[in-house]
């Protein structure tokens, strides 16, 4: 959790009263992830609350049922003792049926044997979800035995297994099937639930006194059991939500079906149990077509350089292009998209025709966005000739959009005929990787070219015929930079594409750079561990001891620096304490390993590095005290020094909620 969540704080009262009728059952812990931020990290904890379950020690996933003291209290229940628990008379069974929505019941001659081993492994995989039961009285079960009959507290009250009961797998899937409601109103208890179940779902908005829609869903859903879910959802509370599947959103009831992304929209009219099941039987049948809304193309649609794409031009101006689109997916509202317009506009001025600089409104456009599984704002992809490259991760003025795109233009090796076109080349770039050759053609020029192309737009690449421009060496590679040592020679063989590949990334590296978002991604695809020197611009001496001891580790960390003025609350997501400066820590994957306070040099700086790299340091762990007692009314708080006694070491299940302050919910 985090102290400032709402989420968390809505949570907290129902957690707490969990805590107390749960007992010795299970034990029900919290921790405070905005300060035990490497328990966070290494469970990777997203959002806040999040609710983390172990089994004696072991990771057993997510905790993603209802939020309310009597739904925690259900599922432990549902999860303590075997998975299978033995109903000796009616009175028993009718207690499980009462006491949940779905029980699965076996009737067999006597506990054990294949079908109870089958039974057993499907009611371990699917504890808390469904209950299950064992009778070996086969008139509990009307008289059938080696027999599986589901009973539920909703649609027909129970449902018989026709396959074989020792097919795990058939089980398995029939439980699952049977276990959701035909139709159902759909809400953060079991919203997961229909993802899971991989089926298109057909969303039904009407309000509570919209009878007749909501009577018209139930009455369609049986028809096409096994084929769609049937849900309805408020649209007096979550009426937005009917944009995202396709609707306009201003008239309800309404209804949509969604499929992996795909919206169909149902027809403006009256929703009757008739005209619904035509809409999906004519889906079934692959008789509509996708629900795709979007704004009216403007005229023109490019002014100036840029292009403004809509869903209805995105064919035409993106995938039919017979030139490099750059497309930047934005949303009005985000502070990031509007620090980069002016940049942005100013670069489709200058590149003319050597690609098209577009943008697309994310929040309209909402199809193209989920198409291209837009995370964030601004995201920039780029297209060539109709086929999409990746994302574009360099600087974002101006100049840097240019450079890129010059040196995506033409072809991936540009000929350099005298030293004048060369020394061009090294002047527009940070790194030019020059193949000297006899000829241009061959085995060496064809594998250069592959490396060429597999890093377009971040290293320029040259070829010349003439030896004296690479000091007399042919069939050689040499690389150009302007920072550290301003040439190195490839010694490897020059048709590997792979070692010249991993050449030119490591030699295209600075040894000792300021980080920041135009080179970020760069270090974390190196896949080292880095080395932060934390200092303000003023701070030489420990800028210095990082440039000095960086060459003697080259190949085996990063060495950066990052300006302590701006991001100094960084420093404590990389373990240190984050009110000192300068500073120095070490990240690998998550682990951090912070420098002792002291004078930063060469020498002190190279010496905490050996250790890491000789594996003498322990990771460092920022974590608050212990609570003593911990436990206190069956809540227990954890922290980083107390979670492996608490958590891992436990002899019980262990649900633990990593929640943050701040959190609402």
């Amino acid at each position: 959790y985090a102290p400032w969540c709402g989420h968390c704080k809505k949570l907290e009262p129902e957690y707490a009263e969990a805590a107390k009728q749960i007992g010795d059952m299970a034990v029900l812990a919290k921790l405070d992830a905005t300060v035990e931020k490497a328990a966070a990290q290494k469970y990777e904890i997203q959002g806040f609350p999040t609710i983390k379950v172990f089994r004696k020690g072991t990771l057993s996933g997510d905790y993603n049922g209802g939020r309310s003291a009597a739904d925690f209290v259900k599922y432990v229940k549902g999860n303590s003792g075997p998975a299978v628990k033995a109903a000796a008379n009616a009175a028993e069974l009718d207690a499980m049926k009462k006491e949940n929505d779905v029980v699965v019941v076996l009737s067999v001659a006597a506990v054990g044997g294949d079908a109870f081993e089958a039974f057993e492994k499907v009611a371990n995989s699917m504890r808390g979800d469904v209950a299950f039961a064992v009778v070996t009285d086969a008139s509990l079960l009307g008289g059938k035995t080696d027999a599986i009959t589901l009973f539920r507290n909703f649609d027909e009250p129970e449902e018989a297994f026709d396959g074989e009961i020792t097919d795990v797998a058939a089980v398995t899937s029939f439980v699952k099937d049977a276990s959701v409601p035909l139709f159902d109103q759909i809400g953060p208890h079991n919203y997961k639930m229909y993802l899971d179940r991989k089926l298109p779902i057909v969303w039904v908005f009407a309000a509570e006194s919209d009878v007749a829609a909501r009577e018209a869903g139930k009455l369609s859903a049986p028809g096409f059991k096994g084929k769609l879910s049937f849900v309805w959802i408020d649209s007096s509370k979550y009426g937005q939500m009917a944009q995202r599947l396709g609707l306009k959103g201003d008239k309800f009831p309404a209804i949509a079906i969604d499929n992996e992304g795909k919206h169909f929209a149902m027809p403006d009219g009256d929703i009757t149990q008739e005209s619904l099941t035509a809409f999906v039987t004519d889906y079934v049948e692959g008789k509509l077509v996708a629900t795709v809304r979007t704004e009216e193309a403007p005229e023109p649609h490019t002014v100036e350089g840029m292009t403004t794409v809509v869903g209805s031009t995105f064919d035409e101006l993106v995938m039919d292009a017979d030139t490099d689109v750059f497309i930047e997916f934005y949303a009005p509202w985000c502070g990031h998209c509007k620090k980069l317009e002016p940049e942005y506009a100013e670069a489709a001025k200058q590149i003319g025709d050597m690609a098209v600089l577009a943008k697309l409104d994310a929040t309209v456009e909402k199809a193209a966005a989920q198409k291209y599984e837009i995370q964030g704002f601004p995201t920039i992809k780029v297209f060539r000739k109709g086929t999409l490259s990746g994302d574009y991760n360099g600087g974002r003025s101006a100049a840097d959009f240019v450079k890129y795109v010059k040196g995506n233009s033409g072809p991936a090796v540009k000929a350099a005929a005298n030293a004048a076109e060369l020394d061009a080349m090294k002047k527009e770039n940070d790194v030019v990787v020059v193949l000297s050759v006899a000829a241009v053609g061959g085995d060496a020029f064809e594998a250069f070219e592959k490396v060429a192309n597999s890093m377009r737009g971040d290293v320029a690449f040259a070829v010349v015929t003439d030896a004296s421009l690479l000091g007399g060496k042919t069939d050689a590679i040499t690389l150009f930079r302007n920072f550290d040592e301003p040439e190195e020679a490839f010694d490897g063989e020059i048709t590997d594409v792979a070692a010249v590949t991993s050449f030119v990334k490591d030699a295209s590296v600075p040894l000792f750079d300021q980080i920041g978002p135009h080179n970020y991604k760069m270090y974390l695809d190196r896949k080292l561990p880095i080395v932060w020197v934390f200092a303000a611009e003023s701070d030489v001496a420990a800028r210095e001891a990082g440039k000095l001891s960086a060459p003697g580790f080259k190949g085996k960390l990063s060495f950066v620096w990052i300006d302590s003025s701006k991001y100094g609350q960084m420093a404590q997501r990389l373990g240190l304490k984050g009110d000192k400066f300068p500073a120095i820590a070490i990240d690998n994957e998550g682990k951090h390993f912070a420098m002792p306070d002291g004078d930063i040099t060469q020498e002190s700086l190279t010496a905490f590095v050996t250790d890491y790299v000789e594996g003498k340091l322990v990771a460092t762990v920022r974590t608050e005290e212990a609570p003593e007692p911990h436990t206190v009314e069956g809540m227990t708080t954890v922290v980083g020094s107390t979670f492996d006694e608490l958590v891992m070491d436990a002899d019980t299940d262990v649900f633990i909620e990593f929640y943050a302050p701040w959190c609402g919910h």
